[in-house]
């Protein structure tokens, strides 16, 4: 069954009088399982007309995630999210966290292009020095998966998921989902790209003596 989760971002949040309702509004919409909270600041700090405001960010998101009935995660634009900050959202009533870590899509580099076209120069060297900002996929896992685990949260990786193997890498560093974008919206074939995502992560799993999903989450890890 398809998961369809709304979106809303914590800087809007934070300048919105009617967050709730404008939550509230992304969610019906499209008739929405969950609502995640975007954590963009590293785009907004490069767009041109970004919100660079995060006084309050941490309350906002205790505030939604009490009020609406619709589960709440909070999720990374390819930034990460570190234990320090899943530390702040500890006693908060969301339910899952997508990591978004460095690997994937650079916000920073979106924003250098769009800055470009406006003649913005300043911006522009601004998202070419933090093109690669950001912590990491794999590392944001090793960082928070078990703490968000002890908490009952679902971890969700995303942020450089190319292949079935880099699904295998996120759920045995703790992930229990992984979210793909670009390998699906570049590929010539659709069904072919979901083929090997499959055979690759079926792969990992026999070459790692894993026969379930559950075993390939207790493999040994090494690395070097």
């Amino acid at each position: 069954m398809p998961l369809k989760i709304a979106n809303i971002g914590a800087p809007q949040l934070l300048e919105w009088n009617d967050g709730i309702e404008q939550a509230e509004r992304a969610i019906e919409m499209i008739d929405a399982h969950a609502l995640a909270i975007h954590l963009n600041f590293l785009q907004e700090v490069i767009q041109p007309e970004g919100e660079r405001n995060a006084r309050g960010c941490v309350d906002k998101i205790k505030e939604m995630a009490a009020v609406l009935t619709t589960p709440v995660i909070i999720k990374e634009t390819g930034a990460g999210i570190s234990q320090k900050t899943m530390e702040k959202l500890m006693d908060s009533d969301i339910v899952g966290v997508d990591v978004g870590g460095a690997g994937g899509t650079s916000f920073a580099a979106v924003e250098k292009y769009r800055a470009k076209r406006r003649g913005d120069r300043i911006q522009e060297e601004l998202g070419d020095i933090f093109w690669k900002w950001g912590i990491p996929t794999p590392y944001s896992l090793m960082e928070i998966a078990e703490m968000c685990h002890d908490a009952g949260m679902t971890v969700i990786a995303t942020g450089g998921i190319r292949h079935g193997l880099d699904v295998a890498k996120a759920l045995a560093l703790g992930a229990d989902a992984a979210g793909v974008a670009t390998a699906f919206l570049t590929c010539d074939s659709l069904e072919e790209k979901m083929e090997v995502f499959l055979a690759s992560l079926k792969a990992a799993m026999f070459l790692t003596g894993s026969a379930t999903l559950e075993e390939l989450r207790e493999v040994e890890l090494w690395t070097w």
